[in-house]
């Protein structure tokens, strides 16, 4: 009976994964997340790191979205200098890409 009546309270283990928002620290949300995945087969590596930052505060959201525009313009400075642009090593390191050479110039 017990089991029954837990089972309807807190919803199918599919259900509170689906449910799941990050409401203390990043770390804590992270091992609820991870324990409620381990026994979930069958689910794709993408909808579980989409759902994992879907499911994360707005704040940390943020965070990490800025995170990965820094590193989407890095990409994007190192891909320029396989198109035609030169830039050295320091020029990245120290923020200074602003004299950019074409390549052959």
């Amino acid at each position: 009976m017990r089991n029954r009546f837990r089972s309807s309270q807190e919803g199918s283990l599919e259900e509170r994964f689906l449910a799941l928002r990050q409401e203390g620290s990043v770390r804590e949300y992270r091992l609820l997340f991870e324990t409620l995945t381990a026994p979930i087969e069958d689910v794709s590596d993408a909808m579980l790191e989409g759902h994992f930052i879907n499911g994360l505060s707005p704040e940390v959201q943020a965070e990490q979205i800025m995170e990965l525009a820094q590193r989407i313009e890095m990409v994007g400075i190192i891909g320029q200098n396989t198109t035609g642009l030169a830039i050295t090593y320091d020029e990245i390191s120290n923020g200074s890409n602003n004299n950019h050479t074409a390549m052959g110039s």
